[in-house]
């Protein structure tokens, strides 16, 4: 065996032993972007359910403005 190849080999051991830590299990590794990919979906599908809301919301506002101003204006002349 060669200088380098040892060196390799020590190297490798060496970062063996100092990853250790920080090991991840692939299969929960990929189950947590499963789980981040539902949260993602949920929270998109959720943003998108509270604009539809908002904006009618706002539609049903403007129209109730509307028939409001409209009755008291035409509330007022109706009674003289």
């Amino acid at each position: 065996m060669s200088d380098y190849d040892l060196m390799k080999k020590a190297v490798a051991e060496a970062m063996q032993e100092n990853m250790k830590n920080f090991y991840i299990d692939r299969e929960l590794h990929y189950k947590h972007h499963e789980y981040l990919e539902d949260w993602i979906d949920w929270t998109k599908d959720w943003k998108s359910c509270c604009r539809k809301a908002f904006a009618g919301m706002l539609v049903v506002g403007v129209i109730t403005c509307l028939v409001i101003g409209f009755v008291v204006k035409i509330g007022g002349h109706v009674g003289k």
